[in-house]
């Protein structure tokens, strides 16, 4: 069974960049867990990408 799926981008730029320092602790603490999340996704596409050979 195939499994598709797509990454919008915003999750792969806020998977790779970390929150900029400076924003107010709020924001900056929720778009760190945000940075998490997507770095997580990311670190799943990749296993899942390694699995498959490519030509």
């Amino acid at each position: 069974m195939s499994k598709r799926f797509v990454l919008d981008t915003t999750v792969i730029v806020k998977g790779l960049l970390k929150p900029y320092q400076r924003l107010p602790a709020e924001i900056y603490d929720r778009e760190l867990e945000t940075h998490h999340k997507c770095k997580f996704i990311l670190n799943r596409f990749e296993e899942k990408l390694s699995r498959f050979t490519f030509l």
